[in-house]
């Protein structure tokens, strides 16, 4: 059984009879099945039984009647007109398993019906036909695991508003007829479930709690499933009908948001792109009826989970070898209030409740993640946010690299050129409760001047040196062109907490560039006539 299943919220359904099955038989036209169109053994036993109402329920042995009349509609559907009533009799026991002593007695004791007569002096019985055209309808919804027994719902479409109510119909290993029961409201359960899909399509985590609220956390899809669950006896395995299964054919559903800007829907799916909480409605009706079978209203939030601080737009945070780090969950969507919070990591050896958690580093380095589950008003639902934290080495190095090449560029630096100047060591993950505060700044100085730069992505101009947008790359970088010659000087600051972590100064010599005078020659005469070349 799929792991969202074990979830224990269900709706309960009602499954009280709503109404008695009287039928006035005379304006009713014979249902006749060709032999290319079989009928199911729970259809044709549906058709007798919206004939007979309360009679045809029985747990070990059907009234003579009963037993009687279906087996009349066996020998009209199979295109038979008349037949001995010995043979009538012995098909009789065949059909049902508490029949043994079903004889003509029995038969002529039944009377006078609409399903067929007997003829004791000829010892013969005539079929006369199968009426219908009645309201009610059955829906099958299958069988056991074992095959012996048939589930079935009964909805009135003249009457959509009247609750629906189950059936099984029992079968012996010889099949033939044990049982036909009308179940109670404690052997049916209706659940549904809102959860996320894996790389299969099968839903494995679920974002329902146990009072039918759903959590689908930000920019995710999540997969509307149902299933109903149906106990006929104490003494046997339940049986469980899913959307997946034989539902998704035999019904269709219908899901629709307050407010289709949190959450968005389309066939069974749900999509989450802005934070907040609205409501959504589901509807489960039978296309073959026109009949609503289950509809409810349920709260529905968008929410997005992170680590409060983490400002690395690659979602890891950075910690120096035994370092200590206080983390705090935060939360939007939801009043965060009503959220509690349980922290996991195996790598630092947590497990622990609460709004925040102390990760302490090894002396090794190495990458390992803390997990945060949330639990909304005390309810659970199955979703882990996953925060990467890394144990690494800070070594700030200013780097500058040849556009050309892409390598490391050869001192002195030129007027005019273009180079990649770079901030190595500066990993996004140091750059942790900065808050509005730049993670980096990188100062230029030459000359008694300076160009500052920052986190503001921007193009920069100074009389000595022009800075240009970043071309990309896991650390802070712009593109540099110097102007003049001289000694620049570059220092490069990180920040964590809105404070300075570490810097790096680096002294690069620039040079202007070796110009190349062109020079012409032309040819004259001398006063002899002779040629001569000149500049």
């Amino acid at each position: 059984m799929r792991k969202m299943m074990k979830r224990a919220g269900a709706v309960v359904l009602s499954l009280a009879v709503a109404m008695s099955m009287l039928f006035s038989l005379a304006a009713l036209p014979q249902m006749k099945v060709s032999a290319a169109e079989e009928m199911s053994r729970l259809k044709k036993w549906s058709l007798i039984a919206g004939r007979l109402g309360d009679d045809a329920y029985f747990t070990e042995k059907p009234t003579d009647k009963t037993a009687a009349f279906y087996t009349a509609a066996e020998y009209f559907w199979n295109d038979e007109e008349k037949v001995l009533a010995l043979d009538f009799c012995s098909r009789v026991k065949d059909y049902f398993a508490g029949e043994e002593d079903f004889d003509e007695a029995k038969l002529a004791n039944i009377g006078e019906n609409d399903f067929f007569s007997y003829d004791s002096a000829r010892q013969e019985v005539t079929i006369k036909g199968v009426y219908g055209g009645d309201s009610l309808q059955c829906i099958e919804l299958g069988q056991s695991e074992d095959g012996n027994e048939d589930y079935g719902v009964w909805v009135d479409p003249e009457e959509p508003d009247l609750k629906p109510y189950y059936t099984v119909l029992e079968f012996n290993d010889d099949g033939a007829i044990v049982s036909y029961k009308k179940l109670s409201d404690d052997a049916v359960q209706f659940t549904f479930d809102v959860g996320l899909e894996n790389e299969d399509g099968e839903v494995t985590n679920s974002l329902t709690t146990e009072t039918n609220k759903v959590f689908i956390p930000k920019n995710c899809t999540a997969k509307f499933s149902y299933w109903i669950t149906i106990k006929a006896d104490e003494d046997k395995m339940p049986v469980q009908f899913t959307s997946d299964g034989v539902l998704g054919d035999i019904f269709a559903l219908d899901l629709k948001s307050a407010s289709p800007k949190i959450v968005s829907t389309e066939d069974d799916i749900l999509s989450t792109e802005k934070t907040g909480s609205t409501q959504i409605t589901y509807e489960v009706t039978s296309p073959e009826t026109g009949v609503t079978l289950f509809k409810q209203t349920v709260p529905c939030t968008c929410f997005e989970l992170s680590v409060e601080g983490c400002d690395s737009p690659y979602g890891w945070i950075n910690m120096l070898p035994k370092e200590s780090m206080t983390l705090k969950a935060n939360i939007k969507g939801y009043d965060s209030k009503k959220v509690t919070y349980m922290w996991d990591s195996r790598k630092y050896g947590i497990a622990e409740g609460g709004s925040t958690c102390t990760v302490k580093a090894p002396s090794s380095l190495g990458e390992g993640t803390v997990d945060i589950s949330p639990c909304f008003d005390g309810e659970s639902v199955e979703y882990s946010y996953e925060q990467a934290v890394n144990v690494r080495n800070c070594k700030l190095a200013v780097s500058i690299n040849d556009m050309k090449t892409f390598k490391k560029a050869t001192e002195p630096l030129k007027v005019g050129e273009t180079y990649w100047l770079n901030l190595g060591g500066a990993d996004w993950g140091w750059n942790y409760k900065n808050g509005s505060h730049t993670f980096y700044k990188i100062k230029l100085s030459q000359n008694g001047k300076t160009l500052n730069i920052d986190d503001n992505e921007k193009a920069l101009k100074s009389d000595f040196a022009n800075i240009g947008i970043g071309a990309g790359g896991g650390v802070p970088n712009r593109i540099l062109t110097p102007k003049k010659a001289g000694t620049l000087t570059i220092t490069g600051t990180i920040y964590r907490n809105g404070k300075a972590f570490k810097t790096v100064t680096k002294k690069v010599k620039i040079t202007n560039k070796v110009s190349v005078k062109k020079t012409t020659l032309s040819s004259v005469k001398n006063v002899k006539g002779k040629k001569m070349l000149v500049k």
